[in-house]
């Protein structure tokens, strides 16, 4: 049949060879094919490729992300891996709207699928051999071999200058750092994040992206415990993510940069403000009123991850949720609770000018708000008064008009 690909054998002994046509054109011997792979593609080349690396070692949720990084195309790997289309259309259809989560999920369902089979030598055989693609492999190796001339100690350190870098990551560290981070799933897994864990944080916070960026920072405290200091973390973005755009922008967060939040552009901004007075009960519903997320400023107040979580579960209500938040933090700070320090925190830590001058506006409003209200009650008080002495006065007129007797008090 002419209008299909016809493959026309002809044996002549071992010399056999297989000639393809694509209707009445041969286009390729697959014989010349194998000879062309060969020539091109061998064992001792991809070994020499290799060099440096440890092929044996097994694809884990950090090689993966290291990985995932090199590819563009992920579905022809995919496919190449032995995903089903079923796979690949789910990949696809759960990380609609990110396709570097795609490019690692490519590689976590081989990894799932292969079990220990799933080694960095196999997984650039396939690579080197199936996809034929020479530049891949070495974009791969390269990145798995981490440039040390590029990524160094004495460079780490620079940037570290000025920060204390041996501190844990507390919540309020925390809440300062995932500010910064666009992308937090390949963070995660640099940090040893498993995928059932990424899993679950995404889930737990659908909506709230901020807080997904939160909680990867917060599990990671909570596997590693003391070791979870700003510098491992700093280590992994700087080492592992090679991200030094990223380091920059936390160790900045972390310094709190003064020429743009100084003392006399928070004096001048709560000005009119008496500012010494506690956050009563009646002063915080006026300023939660103001905070969309809450959970950031719990943790720079000082709250535990503990306490966010017992408010977020107790109250539905999001404003009943940034209320409370004041109250636990009212509760524990005591005395120290004050609208001063309050907005210190707003200023400095959370850096929300913003926020700041929205809760200074309405108190200032309310204020005012209780003043005319105290001027009102003494007008209606004075006019009740008057009232009645008119009213006695036209009383007594009509009384002395009608000639009556008037009895002495």
């Amino acid at each position: 049949m002419a209008d299909r690909d016809t493959p026309l054998c002809s044996s002549s002994g071992p010399s056999m060879s297989t000639t393809i046509r694509r209707g009445n054109q041969p286009y390729i011997k697959t014989s010349k094919l194998k000879g062309l792979m060969s020539t091109e593609f061998n064992e001792d080349d991809l070994q020499m490729y290799l060099e440096g690396i440890d092929a044996d070692s097994p694809v884990s949720p950090a090689i993966r992300q290291t990985i995932s990084a090199c590819l563009i195309k992920w579905k022809p790997l995919g496919r190449q891996l032995g995903l089903s289309d079923a796979t690949i259309e789910t990949i696809q259809h759960n990380n609609t709207n990110d396709y570097d989560e795609q490019k690692y999920q490519c590689l976590y369902h081989w990894v799932t699928h292969r079990g220990r089979d799933a080694t960095i030598l196999n997984l650039l055989r396939v690579i080197y051999y199936s996809l034929n693609d020479k530049g891949l492999l070495e974009d791969i190796v390269q990145a798995l071999s981490t440039a040390k001339s590029e990524f160094n100690e004495d460079d780490l350190q620079m940037y570290l200058e000025g920060i204390d870098a041996d501190s844990p990551v507390s919540p309020a560290i925390r809440q300062t750092i995932s500010a910064c981070l666009i992308k937090w799933k390949p963070l995660g897994r640099q940090l040893g994040l498993s995928n059932a864990t990424i899993e679950t944080i995404q889930h737990n916070n659908a909506d709230d992206y901020d807080e997904q960026k939160y909680q990867c920072l917060y599990h990671w405290v909570k596997h590693r415990g003391r070791d979870a200091t700003i510098l491992n973390l700093l280590r992994v973005i700087y080492y592992r993510l090679n991200d030094k755009g990223l380091l920059e922008d936390i160790v900045q967060a972390l310094s709190t940069a003064k020429s743009e939040f100084n003392e006399d552009d928070f004096r001048m901004n709560v000005e009119g403000l008496d500012v010494n007075i506690p956050v009563s009960s009646a002063i915080r519903p006026t300023i939660s009123a103001y905070l969309i997320h809450w959970k950031p400023l719990g943790r720079q107040l000082g709250l535990s991850d503990a306490t966010v979580e017992k408010i977020q579960r107790h109250n539905c209500d999001c404003d009943e949720q940034a209320y409370q938040c004041l109250y636990h933090w009212v509760k524990h700070s005591g005395g120290d609770a004050t609208i001063l320090s309050l907005l210190s925190v707003i200023y400095y830590r959370l850096n929300d000018k913003g926020m700041l001058e929205d809760i200074v506006q309405a108190l200032t409003t309310a204020k005012s708000g209780d003043n005319k209200a105290e001027i009102t009650a003494s007008s209606k008080e004075t006019m009740v008064k008057s009232n009645r002495t008119l009213t006695y006065a036209i009383k007594i007129n009509d009384l002395r008009n009608h000639k009556l007797m008037i009895p002495t008090i």
